[in-house]
Parts: structure tokens; C-alpha cells; sequence
């Protein structure tokens, strides 16, 4: 059996993994990336690549980490020429309101210097996505990119600094009592004292490696893309994460739901009515509009919908980084850079909110979904 080397081992190949990957070659050294399929295969290659900041509906706690991934986000489209690599591209975005309460929400959390808050028939008077009444929104300016593109183009950089990447799936964890000592893989071992398990919903095979339980569970999600006569440009969203984006190519996103599936990832007639029907509130446009594609994704969602970034306790050279729900591709670089700082100093700042010790506090998904209608669209 083939017997290989490597400083570091990154387990998943989505855009967890590709930061981490990248972030370590920065710093000089080998790190290994370790996928089952393809870079990009899972919700890191399907997701919509919107880069919104901090959002009244989100934990208080991810603020800090989402505002320095965004300006790293930000240096790397300037650096690899975003623009033309990957689409990454600013646009005019607005978060709208429904109702007083959320009227007050975003006043609070989102209007500063760099947004305007628009009334009503403000937001008519655009004539843009927005032709229904509502209780005014946000307008600021928001960035895109296509994750796809970016996840692989940061395993493209990375691989040019000496890292390497297998594609193959990780078969057992090679311990000696509290300490790791490598990877099995189908076409052989590879020897290495360290490990990042960036596996996003998969994380639970670390119970059989490991003998922990990471409460990470499979949250699923489907986006429509459609070809829209007269498309609007820029995007709208609401408080609840319904949304409608049109991309630089001119095809429209528009998603998204939220579900317990298990590891389902079957696009389904429920999940295309429910977006249509939620985003109807608003617009109109989408009635006209030919469905060219639909997606279903998994994402990694923690019991508190917060990530985990951390050191695996009581196993040396054990990390993972995992849990990041929604917000995966714009949280990506910042999570990349902290835990790759954190396995070369033994020591990252500002994680933790993140530490696998914390208090979990329980959340529910958007848009849970029942059995009756999962076995119905299966």
C-alpha cells in the first residue's frame, strides 16, 4: 500500500476546506486536501454567493468573524482579479420589511452611513424587483461572486504555493491513543500529525473516528435559477432569508427553503412552490420567469447556528471547522484564515464563540419541513 507524507491534512472540499488549504499554503507550508468527489461538489458549488453583511436574524456572536471575512473577501477579489474569476461584483441591494416590528429591526441593526432607508413608495417608484406594497427596506450596497468559481480558484492558488490536492474518500483515522498519526485513504496511507476536518454535514463520521458527537446536522436547501423577461437588476431579500438575485450572466437566483431532510438532496416540487410562493409577497416578476434550473444543497448547520472553530479536545492535532449554515461562502476566508493560525500558534483570535465547549442553545429551521410532504416530493 502506498505510504505519503503531509505537514497538514484537510479533510472536505468545500469552501471551508479551500480557505483553510489556502491560508496554510500562505504561510509555507504542505497542506493536503483530502475530497471525496469534487472541489466545490456540495453546497459550496450550488449555493446563491451573496456576501450580505451582519442581518437582524442572525446570532449576535458572528458579527465580528462575518465583517472580517468580508474585507478579506474584498483584498482576494483584488488580488486575483475577482471580477472576471470568479464574478465577484457589487450590486444594489434591499432588505425589506413586513411589518413594524421588522421596520424596527432594521433601523436598528442595518441603517448607518453606508445604507438609506427607502419608504414605501420609494421603493415603487424604482420600478425594480420590488412592485408590492411593504413597509419599506434597506438599500445598501451589497457583493456577489459565483462560489463555485471561488472555491476552486482558491485551491488553484494554493496548489501554485506547494499544496497538493486527493481526491478520494477518507477511509479510518490513524490514532495512536490521544494522538493522530495519519489517514487512510482508498489508494493508501498518508502520515501526518495534524488534521482539519472541514466536512460540513458529513462531520458526524467523526463519532466513529473519534468518539465525539459534533451537534452538526444537515440543513437542506433549494435555489431556483430563471431566465426573467426584463430582469431587474441588483436583488431584494426579506428579514427570513427569502431572496431574488440576478447574477452578472443575467440569470436570476431565487431561494431559497429551509429543511430537515436527512442527506436528501432531490430538488422538489414543494420546495419550488414554497420559494415562488414567498417571494410572490413581493414581486411579481418571477410569475413570467422559465425555471432553467433547480438546485438542492446541504448545509452544515449547528444546534445554535453558530460554526464550530476549534481544537478537538483531548486529541492532539485534531481540528475542525464545520457548522456554518447559510453563510459558508461569506464566512469561508475568515474561518480559513483562524483555524490555520490556530494549528500553527496554538492560539486564534476572536474564536470564542466558536469553541466546541460553548453553551448550546437550540434553533429551528425556517421552513422545517413535515414527512408527509418530504415522502410526497422524495
Amino acid at each position: 500500500m502506498q505510504e505519503t507524507r503531509a505537514d497538514i491534512a484537510i479533510i472536505g472540499g468545500g469552501i471551508i476546506g479551500a480557505s483553510a488549504l489556502f491560508f496554510l499554503a500562505k504561510k509555507g507550508l504542505k497542506p493536503l486536501l483530502l475530497e471525496a468527489k469534487s472541489i466545490a461538489h456540495g453546497a459550496s458549488g450550488k449555493a446563491g454567493g451573496i456576501l450580505t453583511p451582519f442581518a437582524p436574524s442572525e446570532t449576535p456572536e458572528i458579527k465580528e468573524l462575518l465583517g472580517k471575512s468580508l474585507q478579506i473577501h474584498d483584498n482576494l477579489a483584488k488580488e486575483f482579479d475577482g471580477e472576471n474569476q470568479y464574478a465577484y461584483e457589487k450590486y444594489r441591494a434591499l432588505t425589506i420589511a413586513t411589518t413594524l416590528d421588522e421596520v424596527n429591526q432594521l433601523r436598528e441593526t442595518r441603517l448607518n452611513s453606508e445604507s438609506q432607508w427607502l419608504k414605501n413608495e420609494e421603493i415603487l417608484q424604482e420600478k425594480g424587483w420590488i412592485n408590492k406594497e411593504t413597509y419599506g427596506g434597506i438599500c445598501f450596497t451589497n457583493y456577489q461572486l459565483d462560489p463555485e468559481a471561488f472555491t476552486k480558484k482558491l485551491v488553484a492558488e494554493s496548489l501554485k504555493m506547494g499544496a497538493r490536492l486527493e481526491l478520494g474518500r477518507v477511509i479510518n483515522l490513524l490514532k495512536n491513543k490521544d494522538r493522530i498519526e495519519g489517514l487512510e485513504t482508498k489508494s493508501g496511507i498518508i502520515r501526518t500529525e495534524k488534521v482539519i476536518f472541514t466536512m460540513g454535514p458529513w462531520t458526524m463520521n467523526l463519532e466513529k473516528w473519534l468518539g465525539i458527537k459534533i451537534p452538526v446536522i444537515p440543513l437542506k436547501g433549494e435555489i431556483l435559477r430563471m431566465q426573467i423577461p426584463n430582469t431587474p437588476a441588483g436583488g431584494f431579500s426579506d428579514i427570513q432569508g427569502n431572496y431574488v438575485l440576478t447574477r452578472p450572466n443575467g440569470i436570476v437566483f431565487a431561494g431559497t427553503t429551509e429543511d430537515y431532510a436527512g442527506f436528501d438532496t432531490h430538488p422538489t416540487q414543494n420546495g419550488k412552490d414554497r420559494i415562488l410562493k414567498s417571494l410572490s409577497r413581493y414581486t411579481d416578476h418571477l410569475k413570467d420567469g422559465a425555471i432553467v434550473d433547480h438546485t438542492a444543497c446541504l448545509r452544515p448547520l449547528s444546534a445554535d447556528g453558530l460554526p464550530f472553530i476549534d481544537q478537538i479536545p483531548n486529541i492532539n492535532g485534531a481540528y475542525i471547522a464545520t457548522g456554518h449554515g447559510r453563510k459558508g461562502i461569506a464566512l469561508g476566508p475568515a474561518t480559513g484564515e483562524s483555524i490555520s493560525e490556530l494549528v500553527t500558534t496554538g492560539r486564534s483570535t476572536s474564536l470564542d464563540n466558536f469553541r466546541l465547549d460553548r453553551p448550546i442553545k437550540t434553533i429551528k429551521p425556517k421552513h422545517p419541513a413535515n414527512v408527509h410532504e418530504l415522502q410526497q416530493d422524495a
